[in-house]
């Protein structure tokens, strides 16, 4: 009587394409929670666009959002002798967004100097025209402002955005 030792090719095999199957569905996985992660931020960010601008009507004095695609970070400021960022406001802190989630910011009426990087809501309502794409795997996000100055939110494939 021999006694055999190891695995059969079959066992092997199918162990194999069990790792592989766990493989694939967890890197999907991964793919729609980075769109997910994207959109759940575009969303946040259009909030805190609202809210800053309906505070800039309230207080009766500008409000800013600046943009830092270097650092993926956003944050908001008034203004008080030039803008400032605002400080102890915990809704209107500085954001960094979750990696691998990255953003595009266009301001559409002024060159991409620092002041290109600000959305500035007005007391009056009225925001500065600006495009931002938040991206995910697989999808686009982009905010703007429509001619209300209401802030907008689209969902569209990274392909045709």
């Amino acid at each position: 009587m021999s006694c055999d030792r190891g695995f059969t090719l079959i066992e092997l095999l199918v162990v194999v394409v069990i790792i592989s199957l766990t493989v694939t569905l967890a890197t999907l996985n991964l793919q729609r929670d980075v769109d997910s992660i994207a959109g759940l931020e575009a969303q946040r960010i259009s909030a805190l666009m609202t809210h800053a601008r309906e505070e800039a009507i309230i207080t009766a004095r500008p409000m800013a959002m600046e943009f830092d695609e270097g650092a993926h970070a956003y944050r908001f400021m008034r203004l008080e002798d030039g803008w400032q960022a605002v400080e102890g406001d915990n809704a209107l802190r500085r954001r960094t967004l979750a990696e691998p989630v990255t953003f595009r910011f266009e301001r559409l009426d002024v060159p991409a100097d620092r002041e290109g990087m600000l959305v500035v809501f007005g007391t009056t309502g009225e925001v500065s025209p600006f495009r931002l794409d938040v991206h995910g795997e697989d999808r686009v996000y982009r905010l703007s402002v429509d001619e209300t100055d209401q802030i907008v939110l689209t969902e569209n494939d990274r392909e045709t955005a």
